[in-house]
């Protein structure tokens, strides 16, 4: 025997073939004259045994996942995981692959392999040409961990050696290798805020939310119920991202309108997948409060004292500068009183000698600004006459005039703010007199047996009124220069009478007052005004013509000069 030799086919099988040759020599003699002869040809029988071999991944074949499933890029719930190669069955065969959780696998020889424990097995191709590409297809479910780890296998279908691929070499490379990942969805059951909050302070929002494959979660607070691969589309109030349960803050500006404010909450995953639960997309809104402005500066007649114009009204400014911390916009109304500071000033107790209630106050043009909140004010009014002066000699020496303005915003706080520092309403010292001395015709010798000229003396300031009288030297027909010359001659001013008792005779010895050139007071006691109604007085006048005096017409002067009566008298 010869020529015998074993062939490893594979780790599993092994075919052998065996040659037998036999031999045999003849001899042939050569009897009754005959001759032998060699025998040149000889038929020999051949028998081989081929066994079946397992298919094998191509060395350019090598399973995969088509797309990849990498941590970054991983496969979402209800997608699916298709798994690909390349397979060669040296026997010729058609074969199957298989896609396996653990790295062992069955052959059988109705089908493809199955893997060895029940439940383990991802996806099987169809039956597949040796040479051709074979694929499966698993679809992500929620039961599936992040990480799957996978083994793939390629088994024929023999009827009696079924044969599957080594458990090497069968999990792929690289990212397109084993595992492959399973995105879970975030979970997002409750959000809540502290608000509400005030201009300047910080509104937090916490969410309670987690990620089952262990991965960060973010929380996203969006402006408009809009979002989109993990970014809100119109802005966001604030983001944060934690491993669980994660908080954020906005800052609230420091001027900032009162209301409430839309914000949309939204929880997703490392790879931006949206979450599932009741408070995904929900309007956790925050509140502003409307906060009280604050009047910061008042001025009144910008810090100078008051000077009244007689019988008249003067416009008196004041100014104010109001911040709202919510925006000047939030400024409804700026209003201002006016008083002398020991009285009480509102609606009910308008007077005019010491109250100006209800001043309507204007926003300066192009004075508000809403970065700051500050806006400016202007506020007129007019002040009367016969209002009380607060300077010397006067009996409200002891006050001064102040202004309160309150500035109310659109949710009805207010805040008012008195004048530190006032000022003074000063004296107006003012009279007006009507009427005239005109004595009339008279003959030498003669007088008004009654004073019985009247001049009528009226306030027009804010003071009581007494005043001085004082006449020229002489009346005479030629005033003012009373000569002597051409006859002439002149009364002189003592001839003069006055009284403030009417009907007074000329030559009463009690309540009559004798001109002089020199200014004599006067006690007449005009009343300081208190409202537009005149507040007047009258003196009673009359003369007595001396003896051997010429005919003519005499002229002369009386002065008035009024004088601030004493405060008792007012």
């Amino acid at each position: 025997m010869k020529n015998s030799k074993n062939y490893s086919l594979t780790r599993s099988f092994a075919l052998k073939a065996l040659v037998i040759l036999s031999v045999f020599t003849l001899s042939f003699f050569i009897i009754n004259g005959f001759k032998a002869r060699a025998v040149t040809t000889q038929d020999v029988t051949t028998e081989v045994t081929v066994g079946n071999a397992s298919p094998k991944f191509n060395e350019d074949g090598q399973p995969y996942e088509h797309p990849e499933s990498t941590e970054t890029v991983p496969t979402t719930i209800g997608n699916n995981v298709t798994f690909k190669a390349t397979a060669t069955d040296s026997n010729g065969e058609p074969y199957y692959l298989t896609i396996c959780k653990t790295n062992e696998i069955t052959p059988r020889s109705t089908g493809a392999g199955t893997c060895s424990t029940a439940g383990q097995t991802y996806c099987t191709s169809t039956q597949t040409t040796s040479g051709d590409e074979a694929s499966c297809t698993y679809t992500a479910l929620d039961t599936d961990p992040w990480s799957n780890v996978w083994y793939a296998f390629v088994c024929d279908a023999n009827a009696s050696q079924p044969a599957c691929s080594a458990t090497t070499t069968n999990q792929g490379s690289g990212d397109s290798g084993s595992p492959f990942y399973v995105n879970h969805v975030p979970t997002f059951s409750a959000i809540s805020n502290d608000g509400p909050k005030n201009p300047g302070e910080t509104v937090t929002w916490t969410a309670t939310a987690s990620d089952s494959d262990g991965g960060n979660v973010t929380l996203l607070v969006c402006k408009t119920n809009q979002m989109t691969n993990g970014t809100c589309t119109d802005g966001a109030w604030c983001t944060a991202t934690s491993a669980s349960n994660p908080t954020c803050g906005y800052d609230i500006p420091s001027v900032n309108p009162a209301g409430s404010n839309d914000a949309f909450v939204f929880i997703v995953d490392a790879v931006n997948t949206p979450a599932t639960g009741t408070a995904q997309g929900t309007n956790s809104s925050f509140d502003v409060n409307n906060v009280t402005p604050q009047v910061a500066t008042v001025t009144l007649n910008g810090g100078n004292d008051i000077s009244l114009v007689e019988k008249n009204t003067v416009a008196v400014p004041v100014t104010a500068t109001v911040v709202d911390a919510n925006g000047c916009n939030d400024i409804s109304t700026v209003s201002a009183i006016v008083y002398r500071s020991s009285q009480t000033c509102n609606t009910s107790v308008s007077n005019q000698n010491y109250c100006y209630p209800s001043i309507t106050c204007n926003q300066v043009a192009g004075s508000c600004n809403n970065t700051t909140g500050t806006a400016n004010y202007t506020c007129s009014f007019n002040m009367q006459y016969f209002t009380d002066p607060t300077d010397t000699a006067t009996p409200f020496v002891d006050d001064n005039w102040l202004t309160n303005v309150t500035a109310t915003d659109a949710g009805s706080a207010s805040h008012n703010l008195v004048l530190g520092t006032g000022v003074e309403v000063l004296s107006l010292l003012a009279f007006n007199v009507t009427g005239s001395i005109n004595y009339g015709s008279k003959e030498p010798a003669d007088l008004n047996q009654t004073l019985d000229k009247t001049l009528i003396t009226e306030a027009t300031g804010n003071t009581g009124i007494d005043q001085d009288h004082s006449g020229s030297q002489y009346m005479c027909t030629d005033f003012p220069t009373c000569s002597t010359a051409g006859g002439r001659t002149r009364i002189g001013v003592e001839q003069q009478k006055y009284s403030m008792t009417e009907g007074q005779s000329y030559t009463a010895t009690t309540g009559n007052h004798v001109l002089s050139v020199t200014p004599t007071r006067v006690l007449l006691n005009v009343n300081k005004p208190t409202s537009t109604a005149p507040v007047q007085k009258n003196t009673y006048w009359g003369i007595a013509i001396p003896t051997g005096i010429a005919t003519g017409v005499y002229n002369g002067l009386n002065t008035i000069t009024a004088q601030v009566s004493a405060t008792d008298d007012w």
